[in-house]
């Protein structure tokens, strides 16, 4: 299976994301949140288009469901930044015409009609960053892991939990302030598994299927950190 981005596709992504860097400077700051998000999410994607341009890159080698979780979350970040790219040109045109520009870039619509703040839409930005990192450095580093391989094996309710804990690890260390979650995992792993699985359950696991394979879960999340070894923010 093809990985689905071209070398076309990575450029162009990373044109998109530099755009978005040098919108969010003209309309929320140099120095704001967004700003920032972007041009941590710009690196990662930098380093995403080294992989796909070189042949021999472990994202060429991968397995098709690795190539597909990782082209997922690419077309999740390409159309929230089609839709932040969209908002800019507005507050532009508004902020020319002289009126309304601030109230503006407060909210983002998306392509769906839902308007979401500027800190939904951060959050947003910042776990693709983390999504694709994790992605990125599981394929960097050797094989798979052995708790990755019993928890891939889950089939029945759990089918595709491992794509699942993927994300929702991603999402939860967005929100965690040094940026990574196995650190907030380490001081309170009860807490952590609550925070957990209440993203599981959004996904449609059941709690009968969750406590049954709690262990594992958490044993998983144990791996994956020792594999990524730390998601860096910029």
């Amino acid at each position: 299976m093809s990985f689905g981005f071209s070398i076309g596709d990575g450029v162009m992504l990373t044109k998109l994301v530099w755009q978005t860097v040098e919108g969010t400077r003209k309309a929320c700051g140099e120095y704001s949140e967004m700003t920032r998000e972007a041009r941590s999410l710009g690196q990662v994607f930098e380093r995403l288009r080294g992989e796909i341009a070189s042949p021999e890159s472990a994202l060429h080698r991968a397995k098709d469901e690795r190539k597909r979780e990782l082209s997922k979350i690419l077309r999740r970040a390409q159309r929230l930044l089609e839709d932040i790219e969209d908002a800019i040109v507005k507050y532009n045109g508004l902020s020319t015409e002289g009126g309304g520009a601030g109230k503006l870039m407060q909210k983002i619509r998306f392509g769906n009609g839902k308007a979401r703040d500027l800190d939904s839409v951060r959050l947003k930005m910042a776990t693709y960053t983390a999504s694709i990192t994790i992605n990125l450095n599981l394929l960097s580093s050797e094989g798979q892991g052995r708790i990755e391989n019993q928890v891939e094996s889950l089939g029945g309710d759990l089918r595709g939990i491992r794509e699942s804990v993927n994300y929702i690890t991603a999402k939860l260390s967005a929100r965690t302030e040094e940026g990574s979650v196995w650190t907030s995992y380490a001081d309170d792993d009860k807490m952590f598994w609550r925070r957990l699985r209440r993203g599981l359950y959004q996904e449609g696991y059941t709690d009968r299927e969750l406590r049954k394979h709690e262990k594992l879960i958490m044993a998983y999340i144990n791996e994956l950190g020792e594999r990524v070894v730390v998601l860096i923010r910029q």
